[in-house]
């Protein structure tokens, strides 16, 4: 909603944030455990054992959920806000809606952009969507919804 979208677009960025940017299925969870590993002397053991949410934010999740459910998932802008430092920030936003700092360069975390092949994309969204969502529709179908 138009509220969220005020709250990213001010949202604070600091100089040493950095910002997984993908679009969804592009290997994020991957990219995140990657990072996090980089950025913790390597450590396996605590990887393993956090969930990816405690370790970094997903700051437009609360923006994308059901509003009636909204009250029961964290404010994800919030949480990504009172993180320590250095924080590590999930986005599937595209660049124009990115907070106004790091489009105006007055902020330069730093950014990792992942991406993939776009078929490839668009079939690991339909075995997402199939799986996880119900989709009972064909690939044919799934694939021209996609484009």
């Amino acid at each position: 909603t138009e509220r969220y979208l005020e709250r990213l677009r001010h949202f604070e960025v600091r100089d040493d944030d950095v910002w997984i940017c993908t679009f969804p299925k592009c290997g994020t969870t991957w990219t995140q455990e990657m990072v996090w590993c980089l950025m913790n002397d390597l450590d396996f053991e605590t990887s393993k054992t956090v969930d990816l949410d405690e370790k970094m934010a997903f700051i437009e999740f609360i923006s994308i959920v059901d509003e009636n459910s909204a009250g029961s998932f964290p404010d994800t802008i919030q949480q990504a806000s009172d993180m320590p430092s250095p924080r590590i920030i999930k986005t599937h936003l595209p660049f124009d809606m990115l907070p106004n700092q790091i489009r105006t360069r007055e902020k330069t975390p730093k950014i990792i952009h992942a991406f993939r092949n776009s078929r490839d994309v668009c079939v690991s969204f339909y075995h997402h969507w199939r799986v996880l969502e119900g989709f009972n529709g064909s690939f044919d179908l799934w694939s021209r919804i996609f484009l």
